[in-house]
């Protein structure tokens, strides 16, 4: 019985931490939202969707556009203080958060 309910306590545990995660990853994400739409899925043609895209790619692209290697788009002056100021595990769980919606 101890160790049954020592399972269920774990279980809650991941489970409560990796919605605190998803939780962060949507704020972080926040700043996107005016052109990127709402869970990563944008109203604007102008605006590529970010949710279900590969999560690798979303980071690479949040990694390049921070370290200055990505320069094609009109669009880095917003897109640029966006990510910088984003660690290297925010970037990771928002891609992943992205990935997922």
């Amino acid at each position: 019985m101890k160790k049954v309910i020592g399972l269920l306590l774990g279980s809650a545990l991941v489970f409560s931490g990796a919605s605190m995660v998803m939780a962060d990853a949507a704020g972080d994400y926040a700043k996107c939202v005016a052109c990127h739409g709402p869970a990563g899925k944008s109203a604007n043609p102008a605006y590529p969707n970010l949710a279900g895209q590969h999560a690798g790619y979303l980071e690479k692209q949040m990694n390049d556009i921070a370290d200055g290697k990505r320069n094609n788009s009109p669009m880095l002056a917003a897109m640029i203080p966006a990510v910088k100021g984003l660690s290297k595990d925010q970037k990771h769980e928002l891609a992943e958060w992205l990935s997922k919606n």
